[in-house]
């Protein structure tokens, strides 16, 4: 699943470029991480939200952990990204580029039930472990499920089983076996079928 990095392009101090690749970017701190996950079951994110607030002491904001998108973590870091942007309700993630550019850029890492560039978006809709909460109407509020890539539904539970190449080609090969005997029979039965007539028609 990509991440969800929320970058912005208003103009700070600093020289900010958006996060695209994370293979560009060096690794960052979470804090004091305390990781709360389970990926293979239908765990609500609220649950492991929940199980990750009551592990944070000390101040510590427990939000969608940078390496995992399965995860909630406890981290101290802090929401003012710099250039007065703030992330509302969450942390402030800042890297800096792997290219001669050395460019600075930072996204915030949201609390469960918020979404948008700086968490300042209220969205509760509980997509569970394999998808997150979308706004798609700020006036009303109305939100939607978006799912990973392999998953589908209103609220990313259902699991799509791609068919692998073998699969694939095995139900081509039977397809193809059926088509070709099908042809036989047929073609069996019209020469049958011409036989008889051509022999009647000698003994008439």
């Amino acid at each position: 699943m990509s991440r969800r990095r929320h970058t912005t392009s208003k103009k700070v101090d600093r020289l900010f470029e958006p996060v695209t690749d994370p293979n560009r970017y060096n690794e960052t701190s979470e804090g004091n991480a305390a990781i709360h996950n389970n990926p293979e079951n239908f765990q609500s994110r609220q649950t492991l939200w929940n199980e990750c607030r009551n592990t944070c002491q000390n101040g510590g904001k427990c939000v969608e952990s940078y390496k995992d998108s399965y995860s909630y973590t406890c981290s101290d870091l802090n929401s003012n990204c710099g250039g007065g942007l703030k992330c509302e309700r969450g942390v402030c993630i800042t890297t800096k580029s792997k290219t001669e550019s050395k460019r600075e850029s930072f996204f915030c890492l949201c609390e469960f039930g918020y979404t948008g560039f700086f968490c300042d978006e209220r969205c509760t809709r509980d997509c569970g472990v394999h998808g997150s909460c979308k706004i798609i109407d700020q006036k009303t509020g109305t939100s939607e499920c978006k799912c990973d890539s392999d998953f589908a539904g209103p609220y990313c539970t259902t699991k799509i089983v791609a068919r692998n190449e073998d699969e694939i080609l095995f139900h081509w090969y039977v397809t193809g076996v059926c088509v070709a005997i099908g042809s036989l029979l047929i073609g069996l039965m019209i020469i049958s079928t011409y036989c008889i007539w051509k022999r009647r028609r000698l003994f008439v």
